[in-house]
């Protein structure tokens, strides 16, 4: 799975081997044994902010609910065009 950390470090190191992309991907793998570690998520994917921030404020939340709510929302629209979560909308659920 490749996720924006690494693309980040591949963007930084031109002119890098294999070996050192190798190296730095188990680096990167390796942070996800810390159970405080959270990775950063780019402000572009508003679809990934979205689904942290509606299960960190509703624990109980499936991923599949989670899902269904985005869905609901992503079609109204939006000052900016980002899709922020708001507590009213688990009224999608309903």
């Amino acid at each position: 799975m490749c996720h924006s950390d690494f693309m980040e470090w591949m963007k930084s190191n031109v002119g890098a081997t294999l070996d050192d992309a190798v190296s730095a991907w188990h680096v990167l793998e390796d942070r996800k044994l810390d159970p405080t570690f959270r990775r950063e998520i780019a402000e572009c994917n508003n679809y990934l902010r979205y689904l942290r921030d509606i299960r960190d404020h509703n624990q109980n939340l499936t991923l599949d609910e989670a899902i269904a709510c985005w869905d609901q929302k992503k079609i109204r629209p939006t000052k900016d065009g980002f899709v922020i979560y708001e507590k009213a909308d688990l009224t999608y659920l309903e």
